[in-house]
């Protein structure tokens, strides 16, 4: 898009919209709109923790989570504390498979958090 200035005046013309325009902005309202949907599924409540840690590790393996970054930091705040408030409690029902409890103590720990490497 560029601007072009006529001979006959000093006065810039506007440029044309152009139908790849068009695209630009009907693609932007739609990723827009899909962010939005997927930042209702991130805060959405589920049944189990696993199902969170396996969505955000979607989303970083996607490699859109830059989109996300306060939902993700929320959702693991949560998860932080919930799963520090079951080791004290000597609950450890998310710990029974080794997946689950690799993915977490991996998701918490590349966000900073201090988590012990014991399962």
């Amino acid at each position: 898009m560029s601007v072009q200035v006529s001979l006959a005046s000093d006065q810039p013309q506007t440029p044309k919209a152009t139908p790849d325009d068009e695209t630009n902005i009907k693609a932007k309202q739609r990723a827009q709109e899909l962010k939005e949907k997927v930042k209702m599924i991130i805060m959405a409540p589920v049944k189990k923790p696993s199902q969170k840690l396996d969505l955000i590790d979607d989303i970083q393996r996607l490699g859109v989570s830059h989109h996300f970054e306060n939902e993700i930091e929320e959702l693991l705040q949560q998860i932080h504390n919930s799963s520090h408030d079951n080791t004290e409690s000597g609950d450890q029902e998310t710990d029974n498979e080794l997946y689950t409890a690799a993915l977490r103590f991996r998701l918490l720990r590349q966000q900073g958090y201090n988590i012990s490497c014991g399962t």
